[in-house]
């Protein structure tokens, strides 16, 4: 796969990468927390970037890093 190849997953893939639950995933899209999807085909299929989720995933360890390494400082 190129580098610069687009790649689309459905949702049970973004859940199985991402291990939310359905309700949850929803929920954070609702907030602004998570990627939109994507509507293809005239919005009869959704599907999201694997490069948006892998970012986002890539921020959720950053996040927890930072909240690890702040309550380490603090004792």
């Amino acid at each position: 796969m190129k580098d610069n190849e687009m790649v689309f997953l459905d949702k049970t893939q973004v859940l199985d990468k991402t291990s939310i639950s359905k309700s949850q995933l929803y929920k954070l899209i609702k907030q602004g927390m998570f990627p939109s999807q994507i509507n293809l085909c005239g919005g009869k299929s959704v599907r999201w970037l694997k490069s948006d989720i892998e970012a986002w995933m890539g921020q959720q360890v950053q996040a927890f890093k930072q909240t690890v390494a702040a309550s380490v400082a603090l004792t």
